[in-house]
């Protein structure tokens, strides 16, 4: 019995254990190389950042350091952003000023740092830049805080947010995508709509917003009402458009942004911009994270995507963005995912803003309409049906996904036409955490069987093994 119980043990976790792995996607680049401090050097750790309390002329040795992430040597340079410092009378050095670090290795530089004349400083934060030589910007902060101007209900409210987001809705004028609009949304702009978008998200409208448009998608329906958090909350995405003048120096202008938002530099299709990750916040007790944040350039042309989502997924939807003038080759996800299961699929590579007929990348009810004409009625009740189903036993996730890797997208399909008719269920509540599968629930279907299947298919397997031994040494007595 010792064996049958040890063989059900290793079925059992072998059953329960998955890996997976996230490939680096060959048309995005980030910086490679990152910044970090020492925790001893600093009187409070913050929320985000560190915190450190000086006395005015009092010097101050920060240990930071540099850690190489990629495969080639790297020669770095390292300063200190004086965007918040300008105002006062300050000294730095940093010990190197350079460094060459070998691939996948770190080192440590000391940064010596004195405020000679706080004039009523009470807080500021300090950006540390450290700037590649090739390719690669990034930065990382930490507070000073002057010990005789700065109370203890002063150092409570240091690096906390004052809130999550404003009070009121997101978008007042939000509207429908229609055709009309989009023959002259993005005039003069070479980027185009994003054709990756993370399950379950649609374009939910347009908004005009500033000097340019921006497109608003969310796995939620937006309305003119939906408040500003509940869009957050929501992972909601927007992608917003804009002409730069001519006087726009995007070499001076980088680094500076990069400082004061502690962001990278990144290349996506070739494309340089810069990248900014979710970070931790928290006002009083509650505790949140930052949207994830991406700009990029080429020309005049700009264009923003800011998510609230890891900053993986935004750059999977950023390297989808198709840009005129250039080649399939160039633009990574150029061309629509091959989908076996309906061939003709509506795919608009890029707004064409002379173009009359020019429709959403993801079509229309009309185009949709071809769908359901082609599989037929008593096909598409079938399958809306098993998407019921599904969802009533927390699998849809599983439902939406089959076949992708193989390019049948039937499930998607079936999803997104009953989703233009308001009669798919909702598919975002099983990536956000919302559902979690009852593992211990039998269900088996032919896209998906719960691990307590194979756990009592693997315990029946062993027990007839056990039982049929046993009946063999019987018989061979």
């Amino acid at each position: 019995m010792k064996t049958l119980h040890l063989l059900i043990i290793i079925l059992i976790i072998a059953l329960s254990t998955s890996v997976t792995s996230l490939l680096a996607d060959s048309s995005v680049i980030l910086t490679p190389f990152s910044i970090s401090f020492s925790e001893k050097d600093f009187t409070k750790a913050g929320i985000t950042h560190q915190i450190l309390l000086l006395n005015q002329n009092e010097s101050k040795n920060i240990h930071v350091q540099i850690t190489n992430n990629g495969d080639t040597i790297q020669e770095i340079s390292l300063s200190i952003s004086t965007l918040n410092l300008d105002q006062y009378q300050f000294s730095y050095s940093f010990e190197p000023s350079k460094v060459v670090i070998p691939s996948h290795s770190k080192t440590e530089v000391l940064l010596h740092i004195k405020v000679e004349n706080p004039k009523d400083l009470r807080t500021t934060l300090v950006d540390v830049v450290a700037k590649g030589k090739g390719f690669g910007i990034t930065a990382k902060a930490f507070w000073i805080a002057m010990r005789n101007y700065v109370s203890d209900s002063d150092m409570y409210w240091i690096d906390r947010s004052l809130r999550e987001s404003m009070p009121g809705v997101a978008f007042e004028n939000i509207r429908p995508f229609t055709l009309e609009e989009n023959k002259g949304i993005i005039p003069n702009n070479v980027f185009g709509i994003p054709k990756y978008l993370p399950q379950g998200y649609n374009l939910q409208g347009f908004s005009p917003y500033g000097p340019g448009p921006m497109l608003v998608y969310s796995p939620v329906r937006v309305t003119n009402a939906t408040q500003e958090s509940d869009f957050l909350h929501s992972g909601g995405m927007i992608v917003y458009y804009e002409v730069n003048g001519p006087n726009f120096n995007l070499k001076n202008w980088m680094p500076d942004y990069i400082a004061q938002n502690e962001a990278q530099q990144v290349i996506v299709n070739n494309i340089t911009g810069v990248a900014i990750d979710r970070q931790d916040r928290q006002t009083d007790d509650y505790k949140f994270k930052s949207p994830a944040q991406i700009v990029l350039f080429k020309g005049n042309s700009e264009i923003e995507l800011v998510g609230n989502m890891p900053l993986d997924e935004l750059l999977k939807v950023a390297s989808s963005i198709p840009i005129s003038g250039m080649s399939e080759n160039q633009t990574m996800l150029a061309s629509c995912a091959e989908d076996k299961d309906w061939p003709n699929k509506p795919c608009n590579d890029v707004i064409n803003v002379g173009d009359p007929n020019q429709k959403p990348i993801l079509g229309d009810k009309q185009d949709w309409q071809a769908f359901y004409d082609m599989k037929g009625k008593d096909w598409m009740e079938s399958k809306k049906q098993e998407m019921y189903f599904a969802d009533q036993n927390g699998i849809l996730k599983e439902w939406y996904e089959y076949g992708s890797d193989s390019g049948h997208l039937a499930n998607s399909d079936v999803w997104y036409y009953y989703n233009l008719y308001d009669q798919s269920p909702d598919i975002m509540k099983y990536y956000n955490g919302t559902i979690q599968k009852d593992l211990l629930k039998p269900i088996i279907t032919y896209y998906y069987a719960s691990p307590i299947v194979f756990v009592i298919i693997g315990i029946a397997g062993v027990a007839a093994a056990f039982f049929i031994s046993k009946i063999s040494v019987k018989i061979r007595k």
